[in-house]
């Protein structure tokens, strides 16, 4: 069992449940993931466009353009 398998939680309350004098319940060993994908995120949830230039630069952008930065 290597510890990359084990939940913090799960340890902590394996704990707590033992009484003393008691022997140990058997530990919750987590099952290994087959995951080929990286995590992404799949939406930002928002429809604004990102930030992509300094602020500055953005703020002098959009002055030009006419319209307002506050």
């Amino acid at each position: 069992m290597t510890p990359d398998r084990l939940s913090f939680i799960d340890a902590v309350r394996w704990l707590l449940t033992a009484a003393p004098g008691e022997a140990l319940p058997r530990l919750v060993v987590n099952p290994k993931r087959d995951r080929h994908e990286p995590r992404v995120k799949k939406d930002r949830g928002t429809h604004y466009p990102l930030m992509t230039k300094p602020r500055q630069e953005l703020q002098r952008t959009l002055k030009n353009k006419g319209e307002t930065v506050k």
